[in-house]
């Protein structure tokens, strides 16, 4: 297997070395990078080491001391198997090893070349264990290595999202890792106890605010129903293999989940995996209880090693298992099983008065029943003597307008219904007309048919067009032929001219359906120097700006365009700081304090200002001293943590990075300060915001969403043949 494929990044360089020290049996193990791996790379364990017998081989290609036999293939119970990982990093890097086996006297330091072969061997001062030291990942490959050195943040990302996984899998190991600046101080990213318990971990991991949020899984059998779902006889449950389903996931009361799939850890027999299927499945039941969160997942599948095969593709992260419908339909128990058992009803304000009775039954005629409507009416008077006289007159008079816009239409025998009409009714004599209307039960109607709709109005009108009846009407000449005809003389035309016939730039139509679409064309077609190349035709209804780029026409919404120029403006400018009277300590993982340590000046920019104890444990380091203040919003721990989240998953420019809270203030300065839709603009004016796009950095919408320009015509499209 080629060493590119095995190695494709720093996830899958420390993944190899830590596959390794675990295999060896260790209970400790220390990931050590220096300038996030770029420069070197270290895995430390305190595992059996390695033989002397074997350094002549260990990092040779397709060495292995894992199988001893092409038949031990099928129930391999080690990480490793195909003798690919350390070959393949020699080839790639400069590769070191210090190593002691439990019944060496004294450790060795090994050198290998890029074949692989030991070129060096000293002794060296070492406790039992096996150190392996990667430097200069990806020299041998100058494009892959600029491009590593270039995401080398992102890689860190990446890999902490591996090591949670073993760390949550790997009961009873220490798992460490630090990073390292070339001049700075060494930080903890990820730090997990040796400890037997998955809540402890977890909490370890990601804090006990996570934690306590969680639920546990139980093992429980499919049903009747899942089987069937899932294409499974009663009868054939003998034949399926024993499947054991533990782990720990979010409860399904709001607010409990997560807003990403970011936190989902699967792993089978052991073994941490990618299973797309598994997770899909999860979050599907989820969402059937929680459909506006993703849960946070830790599971553990255990089977039969004959039942699963490993050795799939070169990562080793993707499983192939035999009968993988039972298996998903356990899985799907489990969750169904945690989840039936919470309370899915909410504690709610009554909306009736109290001392209403409730409602029981209509009235045959289809209106509720009349000891209601005089409950109702009852309650209306006990509690009107706290209100004044002056107040009930409004509130009927503004009741009284609202329901003379209900048309009612009568029809030939007098009323809506064939019978008399309300207004008719001798039982509301006296009463107004929105009492009328509520003693009829025409509001309450318990089928839950509007108040008007278009089936009041004559047949075939609705109640835009029986106001427009008056409007004059035209009939238009339209053949589809004559249509064909002259854009078959259009195309010759443009092809006898040398032009592209209908090749053109911009094909999506300037409607909501093809939003999208218009968007990547204009990202594709038009860059931000274009903008000051464009001519000012004029303007359009006091709201759009007619402009012209060589054969193209664009419409281009003013208020749109000022507002996400004045929205990125103020993004860009330093937010106050409110101290906060007692400062908040943050319960964060490391990978977030490191967020924050690495890039204060994001942080600053955005409001924030927090102070870190370097004596404290990993995770409670940091305190929050300040937070942002706009406009009576202030923020706190939860928009920090949105903001650490952005800066870590945003590839472009970081400094106009804001929480949606703030951005949802400075959105709406910005659309109030904005040149508004109506207002008449000069020529300079109307240059001027054309301009201003070439200064944005996405220009093709507001804040709000809304299109700030669109592809109007090819005056192409237009030419006489």
């Amino acid at each position: 297997m080629n060493q590119v494929w095995v190695i494709t990044s720093l996830r899958s360089a420390v993944k190899e070395l830590l596959e390794n020290a675990l295999d060896a049996g260790a209970t400790s193990v220390e990931v050590h990078l220096c300038d996030h791996g770029t420069t070197s790379i270290e895995v430390i364990d305190n595992g059996n080491g390695i033989t002397a017998d074997d350094f002549e081989a260990v990092a040779l290609k397709h060495h292995t001391s894992k199988l001893r036999e092409f038949d031990d293939l099928p129930g391999v119970g080690t990480f490793g198997f195909r003798g690919e990982a350390l070959g393949s990093l020699c080839a790639l890097a400069d590769v070191s090893m210090v190593t002691r086996h439990r019944q060496a006297p004294v450790a060795t330091r090994l050198k290998f070349d890029v074949n692989g072969r030991l070129v060096e061997r000293t002794p060296a001062a070492r406790q039992v264990g096996t150190t392996v030291t990667v430097r200069q990942l990806f020299s041998t490959l100058p494009v892959r290595r600029r491009q590593f050195c270039g995401r080398a943040r992102r890689e860190v990302t990446d890999l902490l999202q591996l090591l949670w996984g073993y760390a949550l899998v790997a009961d009873g190991v220490r798992l460490v890792c630090t990073q390292q600046a070339a001049a700075g101080r060494r930080s903890v990213l990820l730090s997990s106890p040796a400890v037997a318990a998955l809540p402890e971990r977890v909490t370890a991991l990601f804090g006990q605010k996570q934690t306590a949020t969680l639920l546990p899984l139980q093992p429980t059998a499919p049903s009747d129903g899942t089987r069937a779902e899932f294409g499974l006889g009663a009868a054939a449950e003998r034949t399926q293999p024993k499947v054991t389903v533990q782990g720990l996931v979010s409860s399904c009361e709001h607010g409990k989940g997560r807003s990403a799939t970011d936190r989902q850890f699967i792993a089978i027999n052991g073994r941490p995996c990618d299973h797309t299927k598994i997770c899909r499945l999860a979050n599907d039941v989820y969402r059937s209880y929680n459909r506006h969160q993703s849960p946070f997942l830790v599971l553990s599948l255990t089977l039969s090693r004959q039942h699963v095969d490993v050795n799939v593709t070169p990562d080793k992260r993707m499983l192939f298992v035999q009968n993988e419908k039972f298996l998903l339909a356990c899985v799907k128990e489990s969750l169904v099983q945690c989840f039936e058992s919470l309370p899915s009803s909410f504690r709610v304000a009554p909306l009736a008065p109290p001392g209403l009775p409730p409602v029981t039954s209509s009235s045959p005629s289809g209106g509720p029943s009349g000891d209601w409507i005089s409950a109702i009416k009852r309650s209306a008077q006990k509690n009107g003597g706290s209100t004044s006289a002056a107040a009930d007159s409004s509130k009927r008079q503004c009741l009284d307008r609202f329901f003379r816009r209900v048309p009612t239409p009568e029809k030939p025998d007098g009323g809506p219904d064939g019978g008399q009409t309300i207004a008719d009714d001798p039982a509301t004599a006296g009463e107004s007309p929105g009492e009328r209307l509520l003693s009829s039960g025409a509001l309450l109607a318990p089928s839950g048919a509007p108040l008007a709709t278009s089936a009041a109005l004559p047949s075939g009108e609705s109640d835009d067009g029986a106001r427009r009846q008056g409007r004059r009407r035209a009939r238009l000449a339209f053949s589809m032929e004559e249509l064909r005809r002259q854009l078959t003389q259009l195309e010759s035309a443009t092809a006898e001219s040398g032009g592209t016939g209908r090749d053109w730039r911009f094909r999506a139509g300037i409607k909501p359906s093809d939003n999208s679409a218009a968007e990547e064309e204009l990202s594709l077609q038009i860059k931000k120097e274009d903008f000051l190349k464009m001519r000012v035709v004029g303007q359009f209804n006091l709201g759009f700006l007619v402009t012209q780029l060589g054969r193209d026409l664009f419409l281009i919404d003013q208020h749109a365009t000022d507002e996400k120029y004045n929205f990125e403006r103020l993004s860009r400018q330093p937010l106050s700081k409110q101290p906060l009277v007692v400062p908040q300590e943050l319960e964060l993982p490391a990978t977030s304090e490191e967020t924050l340590l690495s890039q204060p000046e994001v942080f600053s920019a955005a409001g924030f200002h927090v102070a870190e104890d370097a004596a404290a444990p990993p995770g409670r380091r940091l305190r929050l001293l300040a937070a942002p203040a706009v406009q009576g919003v202030v923020c706190g721990r939860s928009d920090l943590e949105e903001l650490i989240w952005l800066v870590q998953e945003s590839p472009g420019p970081l400094a106009a990075l804001r929480p949606s809270r703030v951005r949802a203030v400075l959105a709406s300065r910005a659309c109030r300060t904005s040149v508004m839709i109506g207002t008449a603009l000069s020529h300079s004016g109307m240059t001027r915001l054309v301009e201003h796009m070439a200064e944005m950095d996405h220009p093709w919408n507001c804040p709000h969403g809304r299109p700030t320009m669109r592809h109007l015509v090819c005056l192409n499209m237009l030419e006489k043949s």
